[in-house]
């Protein structure tokens, strides 16, 4: 569990449609996050391989890491308010526990992402830019946003 109560390693596979999956090879990157590859036996395929990614990391904490970057970027102050305001609202979703919210933390998330591309080489530089849509694209790839 994390600090808000949130279980963090819930996810598993189980292979496709419940057949058999075995793991093969584990490691863990700098991040913390788990890589697991392996068999995964199908009856329509039979022998395939999957590697799934497991991530600890918590759309919360990671909306806050991007919020601390806005602020600390040079960049006018309407701007700003601007990507943080929507930051905001994604954070506030993000933060209720029952999970009813994915869909709107996924579609601000996606609009903060538009609006630094619409930035991009203008006030806030391309290095930037490809940064803070790299941070947001890891927590929507969390959420699995589609």
């Amino acid at each position: 569990y994390n600090a808000y109560g949130i279980e963090k390693w819930t996810t598993r596979y189980n292979g496709p449609e419940t057949n058999e999956a075995i793991a093969r090879a584990m490691a863990v990157d700098a991040n913390g996050n788990v890589y697991v590859t392996g068999q995964s036996y199908d009856t329509g395929t039979h022998n395939d391989y999957a590697t799934i990614k497991y991530s600890q990391l918590d759309p919360v904490t990671a909306i806050n890491k991007v919020i601390d970057a806005v602020i600390n970027m040079d960049i006018p102050k309407g701007i700003e308010n601007s990507l943080v305001s929507k930051l905001d609202v994604a954070l506030r979703a993000a933060e209720r526990v029952d999970g009813s919210t994915e869909v709107v933390v996924c579609n601000v998330l996606e609009g903060f992402i538009n609006a630094v591309e619409a930035q991009n080489g203008k006030v806030i530089e391309t290095q930037e830019s490809m940064d803070l849509i790299n941070a947001v694209e890891e927590i929507l790839w969390i959420l699995d946003c589609s």
